[in-house]
């Protein structure tokens, strides 16, 4: 069962042992919640090509609940493109009739990801020879090694021990928790996570939580890039590092807004280049303030970016920018997967699920970003609710927190109940705790629609300086 497998540099085969894989593949088909106790086996574990288009089927049916047997495997291969690829539904009778007993396909798929990790090894080492013999002038050593060394890192963390006891659990909790006492002793607000840049989200949250996604969203114009961007540059001043992806602006628009929300300078007028000697002057301060935390906040405007790649330039600069929170600026402009037939839905849900498991991995703040649709448009209040992001790709299954963002002024004067509450009689026209033009202008309503640690349908507010692009 050979399938043109990849080969040592030297031109011998790289260590498997395609039995065991053809074994784990089998004990799946005879018993399928095998795969329950699988979840460090990865598609590109195996070697055989032919043997990760089963599994990456496999996997497929499990994420839908449909039983996986060779009716269900050949139509699902058939559907992504492959079946004539690996030979046809012969290979999977092959192997059904693999093993007579699924007891110890965890012993085999364990060995199957030892032979993937000395082969990942193998090939890095042979990269990493290559990569620094070509280096020249003009390539960064620092960079190259920094890859690698990423690289080795993930491979290393594949190896080691899965599970903590609950003393050692218990302990890492006590330790951060005494933080939060001293915090709230001094009159601090408690951070357990990411501070959000915006006190009273703080207030409710502790910040966005460390290991998962925190979503964000909102339709154009409610501000969440400028949110976004509060999140990094608090965080960078209270010394972590926070690393953004802006996909949709120039690293010329990210730094306009830089420079407008500390200059106080209207970043229309920067765009536009209409400034003054004492805009110049406000700008070149706000420039010396940047420098205090520029080691610790970074910006990547590339807009080709997968998932996989926002990841991997995240555990690279971890260590230098002291890492805690990744903004993804937006989701729906990642780089989708390429495959046949996968819809929206899957594809973003792809993305979200790497994600997922890196913010997991590396213990770090995720805050994705997502545009919302048309449809919340159509509606008398128009504040986001969770079936908006549903609409978009079944974002907010990912994310233990959502939050929508809402600007009631963008869509005209204040309505009661929406943009303001009160107790008056409801046939009171205009009451006192009516807002002002300025008042309604400068509102932000961060609407907490799902909270997986915490209270939920929670609304908190924000002040909004539009020139300047500023929330907090």
């Amino acid at each position: 069962m050979t399938s043109n497998p990849p080969t040592k540099p030297t031109g011998k085969p790289l260590p498997h042992n395609l039995a065991l894989e053809a074994s784990v593949l089998g004990g799946i088909l005879l018993r399928n919640e095998v795969l329950l106790e699988l979840e460090r086996l990865e598609v590109d574990d195996f070697y055989d090509r032919r043997h990760r288009v089963v599994f990456q089927a496999m996997r497929a049916l499990e994420a839908r609940g449909v039983v996986i047997d060779i009716v269900t495997l050949e139509n699902e291969i058939e559907r992504a493109g492959f079946l004539e690829a690996i030979g046809g539904v012969g290979l999977l009778g092959e192997l059904a009739l693999r093993v007579p007993t699924a007891d110890n396909v965890s012993t085999y798929a364990a060995t199957v990801v030892d032979l993937s990790t000395h082969r990942k090894a193998i090939l890095l080492a042979a990269d990493w020879v290559e990569r620094l013999r070509a280096i020249d002038g003009e390539q960064d050593s620092n960079e190259v090694l920094a890859d690698l060394l990423g690289a080795f890192g993930a491979l290393e963390r594949r190896r080691e021990q899965d599970s903590r006891n609950i003393a050692e659990l218990a302990h890492a909790r006590i330790e951060q928790l005494e933080q939060v006492v001293i915090d709230r002793m001094e009159g601090r607000i408690a951070m357990t996570g990411a501070t959000t840049g915006i006190a009273e989200l703080d207030e409710t949250l502790g910040g966005y939580p460390l290991g998962v996604i925190s979503l964000l969203g909102a339709r154009p114009g409610m501000g969440k890039s400028a949110s976004a961007q509060a999140c990094a540059a608090a965080n960078a001043e209270q010394g972590h590092g926070a690393h953004a992806f802006t996909m949709e602006d120039s690293w010329m628009s990210y730094a306009d807004r830089a420079l407008a929300r500390i200059s106080g300078v209207s970043a229309q007028r920067i765009r536009q280049g209409d400034l003054s000697r004492h805009d110049i002057a406000k700008l070149l301060e706000a420039q010396a303030a940047l420098r205090v935390i520029a080691q610790r906040w970074e910006v990547d405007d590339r807009g080709d970016l997968s998932a996989h790649d926002v990841v991997r330039a995240v555990r690279r600069a971890r260590k230098r920018l002291n890492t805690r929170v990744v903004i993804v600026d937006y989701v729906h402009l990642v780089k989708r997967e390429e495959r046949k037939g996968m819809t929206e839905h899957e594809a973003l849900d792809r993305i979200m699920a790497v994600f997922a498991a890196a913010a997991k991995a590396d213990d770090l703040a995720y805050l994705v970003l997502a545009q919302l649709n048309r449809k919340l448009e159509e509606r008398v209040d128009k504040r986001p609710i969770l079936s908006d992001f549903r609409g978009s790709g079944g974002l907010e299954e990912k994310a233990k927190v959502v939050i929508g963002q809402y600007r009631g002024a963008v869509y005209g004067a204040p309505v009661r109940d929406v943009d303001w509450s009160c107790d008056c009689p409801a046939q009171v026209r205009r009451c006192f705790h009516t807002p002002s033009d300025e008042e309604h202008a400068a509102r932000v309503q961060m609407l907490l629609l799902k909270n997986n640690n915490g209270a939920s349908g929670v609304r908190r507010w924000a002040h909004w300086d539009g020139p300047t692009t500023t929330i907090s």
